[in-house]
């Protein structure tokens, strides 16, 4: 029973895959980052050069030329239907400024192609590592996607996130590595792959809240204690911070949010502003 802890950051996602019978966990390396000096670190990046979509595997270029950036925060944008923010002036202009509907349409695609190249190479890593797993009837993977605790509370950003990770879930064998892919041709693929999402995917697929992920090697430290908490985590696209109760009794641990904010104070918003006083963020 493998259960992925998949952390999408607005400029680097995070893995951690935990083998729940032996309760062994380890973070997840890309094959791709060679010598990097963070090799756990995921680009949040998507190329789309010539109406083919591929992946910045680099960590050393966050704002390369075609490139999408930033993707996590556009759905959220998308979501929420402000069409005219900052984040999604690149997808505007990817989207040949044809209105809403082609915008809806590049970023979705972009957030699928990213999520699902990044959980089918996760899933082979797995299968390699674990070389019996696929061999029994009861061999099971889920995985959990961690998104900001005021965003999870809404139901239109909740779902959007929900429904994209369903579609990247089924698709991950056949984007496996990132394969170069046409926008459109994405888009058909997505639609015929729909019909297969059934109850065993949306049972695999979880949101969680982000916040939730980051305490928790406070709550299970020894040395952690009942109270209220102020947690505040600052991330490339937003500053979330939440105020929390922390409750331990018989062995068992409780969270409970009394309130959470999504502050847009992350350091790209300090990129954009350098940006724009150079002269344009596009």
């Amino acid at each position: 029973l493998v259960q992925i802890g998949f952390d999408f950051g607005t400029s680097f996602s995070k893995c951690i895959c935990r083998d729940l019978m032996t309760n062994r966990a380890w973070v997840y390396l890309s094959p791709s980052s060679g010598g990097e000096e963070l090799p756990f670190l995921i680009p949040s990046v998507v190329l789309l050069r010539d109406g083919m979509l591929n992946h910045l595997a680099s960590c050393r270029a966050q704002y390369p030329s075609g490139g999408l950036y930033h993707v996590k925060n556009a759905l959220v944008k998308l979501a929420t239907e402000q069409w005219h923010d900052p984040v999604l002036a690149p997808y505007r202009h990817a989207a040949g400024q044809l209105g809403a509907d082609a915008l809806s349409h590049v970023v979705e695609n972009c957030a699928v192609y990213f999520l699902a190249g990044t959980i089918g190479t996760v899933r082979k890593h797995v299968r390699n590592s674990l070389p019996d797993f696929g061999k029994h009837s009861d061999d099971y993977m889920a995985i959990n996607l961690a998104v900001p605790v005021a965003d999870a509370e809404r139901p239109d950003v909740n779902e959007l996130f929900r429904r994209l990770l369903c579609e990247a879930w089924i698709l991950s064998d056949a984007l496996v590595d990132y394969p170069p892919i046409h926008l459109n041709l994405l888009g058909s693929l997505r639609r015929s792959y729909q019909k297969k999402i059934d109850q065993s995917v949306e049972d695999a697929c979880f949101i969680y809240p982000e916040v939730s992920a980051n305490v928790q090697g406070f709550v299970r430290s020894r040395v952690s204690s009942p109270g209220m908490y102020l947690f505040s985590d600052t991330g490339g696209g937003t500053v979330d911070q939440s105020v929390l109760i922390f409750l331990k009794n018989d062995n068992s641990e409780r969270l409970v949010y009394l309130a959470g904010r999504v502050l847009p104070l992350g350091s790209s918003n300090i990129e954009r502003m350098a940006a724009e006083s150079c002269g344009s963020a596009e």
